[in-house]
């Protein structure tokens, strides 16, 4: 007499279950470690530069800053050094359209968002973050060098303005006494005494004709305006005229060894929580349908 087959329950077949799950979490460990493997990999680099920030004049006024605020003048300082006068040149000289196969905007856009600038105590960290570590390095030094450079046009283009703007002070202040001497020439020639009058022109012989003992008068005024404008301006003129530190790049930027960007063990344990669920799910499945199938009735 034939043995009636026995029926097998539902989780006798959890094999499946546990083969696919297993297979799910070791499957979703490759392609997240194929994932992370593919995706970009950013280096990093540092240049730092030494240079003195020249602050505005402010007589009577302190330019000193709260400790990790920066001045309206450290702020355009920064901004010099990642400005378009600083990278343009960069770019130009490194040949970056022809490397990155793109036109100079869409490189100087590139070139600017790789690129960043702080400032700290008179010191510039130049970072670039680029995914080629040696590019990074390369970018940082010459982004350094030419920050340098910029930096000491931008103060001298401030010394030569502070002395211009100075200077048309006095100027002004010269006007008044150009126009008294001028009074005084012409008095001295309405009396027929032919002398072309300067500041250094003694009238004390001629203090007798009123005409010119009121340009004397004019002129001994004016002079004193204009002494108290250069005496005023002295602080001020020995301010800008004060020679600031050569800006210099204090330390060159290195290839990085290791990249800055997201860790393997994130992606890893992603691909082995999807894989691990897919897993789950198909073997219930199969677990359902082998139960169907390959259970005989009663």
């Amino acid at each position: 007499m034939l043995q009636r087959k026995r029926r097998k329950g539902f989780w006798w077949y959890s094999w499946l279950l546990v083969l696919l799950v297993g297979g799910g979490i070791g499957g979703g460990w490759y392609l997240g470690d194929q994932r992370w493997q593919e995706g970009p990999k950013d280096y990093r680099s540092t240049a730092l530069l030494k240079a003195d920030i020249r602050e505005p004049y402010l007589a009577g006024v302190s330019p000193d800053q709260p400790r990790g605020v920066l001045s309206a003048t450290q702020l355009e300082a920064q901004r010099v050094v990642r400005g378009v006068e600083t990278l343009r040149p960069v770019m130009r000289e490194l040949r970056l359209t022809d490397r990155w196969v793109v036109t100079e905007g869409e490189a100087l856009r590139m070139l600017a968002e790789s690129v960043d600038v702080d400032l700290s105590e008179g010191e510039f960290k130049i970072v670039t973050v680029r995914p080629d570590p040696a590019e990074a390095a390369e970018i940082a030094n010459a982004v350094a060098a030419r920050a340098a450079l910029a930096l000491r046009e931008s103060d001298q283009a401030q010394r030569e303005a502070a002395a211009q703007r100075l200077e048309e002070e006095l100027d002004r202040e010269r006007l008044p006494l150009r126009r008294a001497l001028a009074t005084a020439t012409e008095a001295l020639k309405a009396e027929g005494i032919p002398i072309a009058v300067t500041e250094e022109t003694d009238l004390s012989t001629y203090m007798e004709l009123a005409p010119v003992l009121d340009a004397q008068v004019e002129i001994e005024s004016a002079k004193e305006r204009l002494r108290e404008r250069e005496q005023k301006q002295v602080e001020e003129r020995r301010h800008w005229q004060k020679d600031m530190e050569v800006p210099e790049v204090t330390v060159q930027a290195v290839p990085a060894v290791k990249f800055s960007g997201p860790e393997r063990t994130p992606f890893q344990q992603q691909g082995m929580l999807y894989g691990g669920t897919i897993g789950l799910g198909l073997g219930l499945l199969l677990m359902f349908v082998f139960w169907k199938l390959f259970t005989p009735k009663r």
